[in-house]
């Protein structure tokens, strides 16, 4: 029987003022790097700092671990920052306290600190929200709006609102902001055809809200980690 090939791992962990890098392979540290995080003026960018402690590590090992700025597959990149207050996230609904509050619970258990709630029945006209979104700068926008058949109009009118805020990222600005639609799923090619190629990067996932008394939080929340 063949022998089962282990996994390797690279672990990045980022904090305000160092990033470091750990390669594992065999269940043995073989690299570890460290460098500046790069969150603050000039750069901006929290993954040029990581990008620089995984070239460390290539050149230490001998190894190519990124390829076309992707990591490469036989590889597990873990990572965890605390780097600037930790994933900021806007969350977007049809109703405030039924699509927006599951999409608030979601984001929540994933962690992130929500800087920002914006839905259909609020009170600021639709040009005080887009003025609103495009000060947010976030890591991830979840949009949630509609239980499964339900709400159609409202989900689209949310889509282009987003659409028309042309929201930049935190850091990284030469990156498209994730967004994750969580709402209801008959709408889905309608949103990506508002969204998909406009500048975000559009990930579907089920309903946050299927039935209007019940939550299915989990599938948007391992979104979230995976955005991260």
């Amino acid at each position: 029987m063949s022998k089962e090939k282990k996994k390797t791992y690279l672990l990045v962990d980022i904090d305000h003022n160092t990033t470091k890098a750990i390669l594992i392979q065999d269940q043995t540290i073989t690299g570890i790097a460290k460098t500046q995080t790069t969150v603050e003026e000039p750069t901006l960018d929290v993954t040029k700092g990581v990008a620089e402690a995984i070239t460390q590590i290539e050149k230490q090992k001998g190894l190519n671990i990124l390829q076309d700025n992707k990591i490469t597959p036989d590889i597990k990149l873990l990572c965890s920052s605390n780097a600037s207050g930790g994933l900021h996230m806007i969350i977007t609904g049809v109703i405030g306290n039924i699509s927006g509050e599951s999409a608030q619970r979601a984001a929540l258990g994933a962690g992130a600190l929500l800087i920002d709630q914006f839905s259909k029945d609020d009170d600021r006209p639709i040009y005080k929200k887009i003025a609103a979104m495009r000060r947010t700068k976030p890591d991830i926008l979840l949009m949630s709006g509609g239980t499964d058949g339900g709400a159609t109009s409202q989900v689209i009118e949310m889509a282009e609102i987003i659409k028309d805020s042309d929201i930049k990222p935190r850091f990284g600005q030469e990156y498209s902001l994730p967004v994750i639609y969580a709402g209801n799923v008959s709408v889905q090619e309608q949103v990506e055809g508002v969204l998909g190629e406009d500048g975000y990067a559009l990930k579907m996932v089920e309903n946050v809200r299927p039935l209007i008394n019940k939550d299915n939080l989990g599938p948007a929340r391992e979104s979230i980690y995976d955005a991260y």
